[in-house]
């Protein structure tokens, strides 16, 4: 099986959980630069392993067929990972960028220059788009380039920690002479 990637993909597709497939997983250790992170993978099956054992050793019922998993491991695994990535990682390496990184907390993944400056409280989309290329280089931020507004995604290995949901934001763009800018809102 080591060299045969369809009977790779077969044996973990039977051993997740249904509707959590080994497809599902990839797409969700794809940082916003579309490179794949291999390790949090490896992180991901060590967490489920964890919260499975838990699960059983609390006495609820087991998977069934060849799953080796319940479903609520995978989305446990998810958020631990992404926890542990911004933390051990990103923050450890970037720390300078830790207050643009948590500000969307609470809203939603996808953003315009415009929702980005509202969000960050920076004086405009100009400033914003500034700020959005740091992360966009460290993945934090995936750039789409498109004809539409919102060209900015916060990628799912993130999304977990900074708590951001599916969807685009809607938050107005900030008036002129109340943004913070960006010296005052890194010292926060």
């Amino acid at each position: 099986m080591t060299g045969d990637i369809n009977r790779q993909r077969n044996f973990l597709n039977e051993v997740l959980p249904s509707a959590k497939d080994i497809d599902y997983l990839l797409n969700r250790i794809v940082d916003g630069t579309g490179r794949h992170l291999p390790r949090e993978l490896t992180r991901v099956f060590a967490r489920m392993i964890d919260v499975q054992r838990q699960w059983h050793e609390k006495g609820f019922p087991s998977p069934t067929g060849k799953a080796l998993f319940i479903k609520e491991c995978n989305d446990d695994a998810l958020a631990q990972v992404s926890a542990d990535r911004l933390r051990q990682t990103i923050y450890a390496e970037y720390p300078h960028l830790k207050p643009w990184i948590e500000k969307p907390a609470g809203g939603k993944a996808e953003h315009s220059s415009a929702t980005l400056a509202s969000v960050w409280a920076v004086a405009d989309a100009t400033e914003a788009a500034r700020l959005a290329s740091d992360l966009v280089a460290i993945g934090v931020l995936n750039s789409q380039p498109s004809s539409e507004e919102f060209a900015y995604l916060i990628p799912f290995p993130y999304r977990p920690a900074v708590n951001v949901s599916a969807g685009r934001s809607t938050r107005p763009a900030p008036r002129k002479g109340n943004a913070a800018g960006p010296s005052q809102a890194a010292v926060r």
